[in-house]
């Protein structure tokens, strides 16, 4: 789960480069892109959501089992020490060099000018606006299909360690003679 919200945190920048030369975005103007679209905000609502994610997480792993207290205690200490750590990894302060480096690299001077008219216009505003409502429905509905399939993963997991050993099995197996 944590790989996918990095995905999709980092998916707000562009992942192939694409600017040359003397066509490379000002660093100045990355940072107006960066403050328009308001992309330390959307980083900071998805990093308040991570105790959420960590309950649903540890929800499904225990089934319904309800834990008991020294098990909540030990879950407790892991949450807080996992979101210390996404904290200090996933802060904007860790990120915005990132975050530059890849639109600097990846938009020309001239792209950055149209994605800043863009977001200044009605219509930019309104995709920032509603943005973060948008990542939240997406990674709830992504983790709803999840949880819907893990029956069928957990199956798949069983048929595949199930072949893993018959093929060790056979490796192991003495060599068949044949007779003429």
């Amino acid at each position: 789960m944590t790989r996918w919200i990095l995905a999709v945190l980092l998916s707000i920048g562009p992942g192939v480069p694409g600017a040359v030369g003397s066509d490379l975005a000002s660093r100045e103007s990355v940072y107006e892109l960066l403050e328009l679209t308001e992309a330390r905000n959307l980083l900071d609502s998805t990093m308040a959501q991570m105790e959420g994610y960590l309950e649903a997480a540890t929800a499904q792993a225990l089934a319904g089992r309800e834990p008991s207290v020294d098990e909540k205690a030990i879950l407790k200490a892991q949450h807080a020490r996992l979101l210390q750590v996404f904290g200090e990894i996933m802060s904007w302060e860790a990120l915005e060099p990132l975050y530059v480096e890849m639109y600097e690299e990846t938009f020309t001077q001239e792209e950055i000018e149209g994605l800043l008219e863009f977001y200044r216009s009605d219509l930019g505003r309104a995709m920032v606006t509603k943005m973060p409502g948008l990542m939240h429905r997406t990674v709830s509905l992504v983790q709803e299909r999840m949880a819907a399939a893990q029956p069928r993963l957990q199956e798949m997991q069983a048929e595949m360690m199930k072949d893993i050993s018959r093929m060790l099995e056979l490796r192991n197996a003495p060599p068949v003679l044949q007779q003429d």
